[in-house]
């Protein structure tokens, strides 16, 4: 059975942190970049983990690495619903949207076909979710997999369905 974490989790950095860190190395990149996936990450997926604002302050989303495209660092995200997964994203080219992966762990086996809406036997290569995380396609393990995702849409349907699969936040 899977274990998610909180150790490389614990060890991450605030999203405002990161920010702070970061924004100032090329403003109008940032601005262009990242701030719409660190807004997109916060508004949206977050709140399919963790619904409420108590629980989006105990359990609030971390930075714990980050990938350099060429053009900018993007952030490595973790949100993890304690007991049950973590999940960690990244999108890998901000000129390409649709470029996202995200790595899953979950403490239980997800028993779904996703209904059919991912490539669940495309491999997803990226080595920037930190070490134990390079895990092979859905259809392989149902507990530990790593997938391509093509969009935001893609990507938060991927989450949708993957919290009403664990029961959280029904």
């Amino acid at each position: 059975m899977a274990t998610a974490t909180n150790s490389d989790y614990a060890a991450g950095m605030s999203i405002e942190g990161w920010v702070a860190a970061n924004r100032s190395i090329d403003s109008t990149v940032f601005d262009n970049n990242c701030a719409p996936t660190i807004d997109f990450v916060q508004l949206k997926l977050h709140q399919l983990f963790v619904a409420d604002h108590e629980g989006r302050k105990d359990y609030p989303i971390r930075v714990i690495g980050e990938f350099d495209n060429g053009y900018c660092k993007m952030p490595v995200f973790s949100i993890i619903y304690p007991g049950v997964v973590e999940i960690r994203i990244c999108l890998q080219n901000p000129s390409v949207p649709w470029s996202w992966v995200a790595s899953v762990k979950s403490e239980q086996p997800i028993d779904t076909d996703f209904r059919e809406l991912f490539e669940q036997d495309k491999p997803a290569d990226f080595d920037d979710f930190g070490d134990g995380w390079d895990h092979p396609q859905f259809k392989v393990d149902d507990e530990e997999f790593s997938l391509e995702l093509d969009g935001e849409h893609e990507l938060y349907t991927f989450c949708w369905l993957l919290t009403r699969e664990l029961g959280i936040n029904h």
